[in-house]
């Protein structure tokens, strides 16, 4: 959990109930991100909007644990910047993925291999 979080801070949770529609009703994806506003504090939990908690020590869980949790987006931002890294990232990493799997060039498979840090066992 970012460390200098505090009430009236805003904050992004990734909400999967919520569906996302484009202009003319037409369904696109579940969940959605939801801005919401911290309202209080207390020793467990952040309060979050009027009637929603979150206990800190999921939240410090989840990110040390698994950075992009359901379809590769971690639920909860504490800026708009991570809501947009987090909605590229489900936009296009399998689309990457595939694209490197189907590489037919050794050379380049091995620059992505130095990109990523990949070592040989």
């Amino acid at each position: 959990m970012k460390s200098t979080i505090k009430v009236g801070d805003p904050i992004w949770i990734y909400e999967q109930e919520k569906n996302v529609y484009d202009k003319d009703g037409k369904y696109l994806r579940r969940g959605k991100w939801v801005e919401y506003t911290i309202t209080g504090e207390n020793k467990q939990s952040l309060l979050v909007g009027n009637s929603r908690s979150i206990a800190k020590k999921d939240l410090t869980k989840t990110r040390k644990t698994n950075n992009y949790g359901y379809m590769g987006i971690h639920p909860v931002a504490y800026s708009q910047e991570e809501v947009n890294d987090s909605i590229w990232m489900n936009k296009h990493r399998y689309k990457i993925s595939e694209a490197v799997s189907n590489l037919k060039s050794s050379g380049l498979l091995r620059q992505v291999a130095d990109l990523i840090g990949y070592e040989e066992k």
